[in-house]
């Protein structure tokens, strides 16, 4: 038979479901980031067409959005490697 029940109480074990709901609560916060990008990259193409003489404006508002989208990919990889040299240094993230 499996020794699941012995095994699920180990150290290594409980801080690898930390990291877990660590990895899973940050990718639900920047899923927001991801969504609008999608809208953005759908919709502004389509509503240039639509009215023209806003066309500079709401391509002023799609270049300011991808700045911030690359600034939270940044952050996301950014965060990502210091928890993993941390992780790997055996410091405590929680």
């Amino acid at each position: 038979m499996n020794d699941i029940a012995t095994k699920q109480n180990r150290q290594d074990l409980i801080e690898l479901l930390k990291a877990q709901r660590v990895a899973y609560s940050q990718c639900m916060t920047f899923q927001f980031v991801d969504v609008v990008s999608l809208i953005i990259a759908i919709v502004f193409p389509l509503l240039t067409l639509k009215i023209p003489q806003y066309q500079n404006a709401i391509n002023a508002f799609g270049v300011i959005w991808t700045v911030v989208y690359l600034a939270a990919e940044y952050y996301r990889k950014i965060n990502t490697l210091t928890r993993n040299m941390r992780a790997n240094a055996g410091i405590m993230l929680w």
